[in-house]
């Protein structure tokens, strides 16, 4: 019993470290998050790629490329399959991005949100899109500059010559418009502080199907971030048309004890193309939401994590006051073992795009999660994860399952695994994190596979294969193969 009450495999661990995410809300982010681990494992050297080949019922081909010499930088994926999508970058000096890239700036409301001062990423995923075009990031004494020019056809659903739907992911059967972005950031940046400034201009060459979106959209933006010792702010406050919208974040640390508060207010907002999710719980505007997350250390090797959001409608007679998502989750860890278990609990309306079908008095959701493992010898580990999604209506089989049961060796040259995966969700797409390209799997019926794993570290790279077969009927099965060369 002990055995199997231990911790999990590294893929099938909880979507995020983010006590209040959750995966129904975040899959779209993983793409992206996959091909950032890949550029990071390629940084250390000069040249590095990985190939990726996935055999399933629509078979692909994933690879990822990095070479730098003497200050100049080349990065992209290409993914090919029943389309050829790619996103490439070249890096001057790191100051001057020629092809695709992403910002992060701010909280998120006009790019991606920064965990620090603003600065440019890497490319996206390949089948992602991105910024296309030159960016420009300088510096002189404490004052910074960063400015980009894109230009790039989107795959949209038109309606009657209107744009009605645009993905962020390059759709073939989808009409194109053409967008053009401008931006321009300057901030003065201390020791522990930078503040600053942004101008943003977006144009489509279509108008939109929805009232209130607009082809031209102009947003100007106030940054800033501090650093004071066990203390961390950030704030953007973003201008558009007359109206301001605001988030703020305050963190603390102080020895075991660690928290952080977030305040958002979304006025009548439309979200630019690659700005963060505004709001954890919601996509929608004229919304304000507020979350706490903190954590504390029990003891040495036993950690507690809490938090909750509470999001509302502005103005709205029809909608709850607040909807709420809350979290706990107990954590033992050790250099042998680790057993962690969470609970969330979720307002129903969050979830409406996952099961719209769903109408109850009683909106509750509830995710149940444990996960372990343990090694049991030297270079061997038993490892469990299970999760069960309860959801309050009157068929039962409207709830969900999924059990994971592994067995690994791993030393300095091979790393082996064994499992064996069973879910029940008949009526509810389950979000499940995967170590495949999208970061996610979305699983339906009852299935049971079996799963294995091998890789083997080469002196100037990496050889990965894995497997896939269901035991049921439709008897899907899939096999990936990965290889990483470095030099």
């Amino acid at each position: 019993m002990l055995l199997c009450f231990s911790i999990a495999y590294i893929y099938a661990q909880d979507f995020s470290s983010d006590i209040i995410s959750l995966p129904e809300l975040l899959y779209e982010e993983g793409a992206d998050s996959f091909s950032d681990e890949i550029y990071q494992s390629l940084q250390p050297f000069k040249i590095a790629g990985k190939m990726s080949v996935y055999l399933r019922d629509e078979s692909y081909l994933l690879s990822h490329l990095g070479l730098e010499r003497e200050g100049i930088v080349i990065r992209g994926g290409l993914k090919s399959g029943e389309r050829l999508c790619a996103n490439l970058q070249t890096k001057f000096y790191d100051r001057v991005i020629i092809g695709n890239f992403r910002a992060e700036l701010g909280e998120g409301l006009v790019f991606a949100r920064a965990n620090a001062a603003p600065r440019l990423q890497n490319p996206p995923h390949p089948q992602s899109f991105a910024p296309q075009g030159i960016a420009l990031n300088l510096a002189y004494k404490n004052w910074s500059l960063m400015a980009i020019a894109s230009g790039l056809e989107r795959d949209v659903k038109l309606s009657e010559g209107k744009i009605s739907s645009m993905p962020k992911s390059k759709r073939e059967y989808l009409s194109q418009s053409k967008e053009e972005i401008g931006s321009a950031a300057l901030w003065y940046a201390g020791d522990k502080y930078h503040l600053g400034a942004l101008v943003y201009q977006q144009r489509y060459e279509h108008s939109f199907v929805k009232a209130g979106q607009d082809s031209l959209l102009q947003v100007c933006s106030f940054f800033g971030r501090a650093a004071l010792g066990a203390h961390k702010l950030g704030l953007e406050s973003a201008l558009q048309k007359g109206r301001a919208s605001l988030k703020t974040e305050w963190e603390m640390k102080s020895g075991i004890f660690w928290q952080r508060w977030r305040y958002g207010y979304i006025d009548k907002y439309q979200r630019p193309a690659y700005a963060a999710q505004a709001l954890r719980l919601s996509t929608l505007d004229e919304r304000e939401e507020i979350s706490v997350e903190a954590s504390v250390k029990l003891v040495p090797k036993l950690k507690l994590d809490a938090g909750t959001v509470l999001c509302r409608a502005l103005g709205s007679l029809t909608d709850p006051d607040w909807l709420s998502q809350s979290s706990v989750r107990l954590c033992y860890r050790d250099q042998d073992s680790l057993l962690q278990g969470s609970l969330k609990l979720i307002d129903r309306q969050i979830l409406t795009a996952i099961d719209s079908s769903y109408v109850s008095s009683i909106p509750l959701h509830y995710r149940f999660q444990i996960q372990a493992s343990q090694e049991i010898k030297e270079f061997w580990e038993i490892a469990f994860s299970a999760r069960y999604h309860y959801q309050e209506k009157t068929a039962a089989f409207s709830s969900g399952s999924w059990w994971q049961h592994s067995f690994g060796y791993k030393n300095e040259s091979w790393k082996l695994l064994l499992a064996y995966t069973i879910w029940n969700s008949a009526n509810y797409k389950m979000i499940v994190p995967s170590d495949g390209d999208m970061g996610y799997e979305s699983l339906g019926r009852n299935a049971i596979r079996i799963e294995g794993k091998a890789a083997y570290k080469l002196a100037f790279g990496k050889i990965e294969a894995s497997l896939r077969q269901g035991l049921k009927e439709p008897y899907d099965s899939s096999i990936d193969l990965h290889f990483s060369l470095h030099k």
